[in-house]
């Protein structure tokens, strides 16, 4: 029997990396569980991408499905067997209630959207690193690391100094921070 697979935070930051699973996610947050086909018609998609996307969040463990007779309706309970699922459909949620847009949250996951990058933040929690000693660590090749800090620091998780030293930045607040959290936790 092959391994049981568990879902990444840096492919559950994929799935939520997404405006049309956003949307989904915020209406079912708005209006309570439902089914795919009153889903697709509020948010104006097709059946089929609906499907798709929840079914991505779901394997995700960000959402639960339920079969009733025809109709398979979703809600918002998480996966207990995804280490990581309640934190970031709790981090998602706060995101919406604090206003951010989907743009703001798509950015911030695609911070995390890389195991390189999530290798990245994770060393250079233990403290600032020049950029060398940093892809050894990592054992990733210096173009490798500079592609993944250069998107982390577009993302303000990361800063530049002189002499190449890279150290991890502080977020002042939003989803970014949070998934932060989550990324060094898991």
């Amino acid at each position: 029997m092959p391994p049981q697979l568990a879902p990444t935070v840096w492919r559950t930051c994929r799935v939520i990396a997404c405006g049309t699973r956003l949307r989904l996610l915020q209406r079912i947050a708005a209006d309570g569980p439902a089914c795919v086909t009153a889903l697709a018609r509020r948010c104006r998609l097709s059946r089929f991408v609906a499907t798709q996307s929840l079914r991505a969040l779901q394997a995700r463990g960000l959402l639960r499905a339920t079969r009733t007779s025809r109709w398979v309706v979703y809600d918002l309970q998480t996966d207990p067997a995804v280490r990581h699922a309640a934190d970031v459909q709790q981090a998602v949620l706060a995101a919406f209630r604090r206003g951010e847009t989907h743009a703001d949250i798509r950015r911030a996951a695609t911070a995390f959207t890389h195991e390189r990058r999530l290798l990245l933040v994770r060393a250079l929690a233990a403290g600032p690193s020049t950029a060398p000693a940093l892809a050894r660590r990592c054992a990733m090749s210096p173009n490798a690391l500079y592609r993944h800090a250069a998107k982390l620091e577009r993302r303000g998780l990361l800063r530049r100094s002189d002499g190449d030293t890279l150290r991890l930045t502080s977020p002042a607040g939003g989803i970014v921070r949070d998934l932060l959290r989550i990324a060094l936790r898991d």
